[in-house]
């Protein structure tokens, strides 16, 4: 994990002090575009393409999957999901990351690891990962997500970055 984590902080690092990234730190319009038909025919569905919001500089898609693991529409009378999954392409490349959610009444939403997904959702979740790895992502897995980056702090309070906060989140 340590190379994975300084390989992380260096494009980071490359990224601060460029003006004009190259295109080896950023995703292209092309590779974005084939993010969402791999996903649909994962899911079985068409992701719904979260908006961008301050604070949040990365692209995320989600999918939402009933409790027997067929992917629902959530817009559609009766089909309440009791999972969400968002895939995530980080605003520096090749991070990708997927995180899950449950919920027993479709408001409260409560992160879910993939390890304590149902099976279902568990092999979802790592056929979402081999595709985004043949795709050229680098998926980062949970541990990798949690560690904090030496010399990093996070603009909203201050605190040490986590790599999912560096690479998803803040700026």
């Amino acid at each position: 994990m340590t190379s994975t984590i300084q390989a992380i902080d260096q494009r980071l690092k490359r990224w601060d002090s460029s003006s004009d990234p190259d295109e080896e730190l950023v995703w292209d319009d092309e590779e974005i575009a084939k993010l969402e038909p791999v996903i649909q025919a994962i899911v079985g569905t068409k992701p719904i393409r979260l908006p961008a919001r301050e604070y949040e500089h990365d692209d995320v898609w989600r999918v939402c999957v009933a409790s027997d693991g067929r992917a629902v529409d959530e817009s559609a009378s009766g089909n309440m999901p009791r999972y969400q999954g968002n895939v995530r392409l980080s605003f520096i490349k090749p991070y990708a990351a997927i995180d899950w959610y449950t919920s027993n009444d479709g408001k409260t939403w409560h992160y879910l690891s993939a390890e304590r997904c149902p099976e279902r959702i568990r092999l979802l979740h790592e056929n979402l990962q081999n595709k985004l790895v043949g795709l050229g992502c680098e998926v980062l897995d949970e541990a990798t997500l949690r560690h904090t980056l030496p010399d990093r702090t996070m603009e909203l309070d201050g605190a040490q970055a986590t790599v999912f906060s560096a690479l998803f989140s803040e700026v």
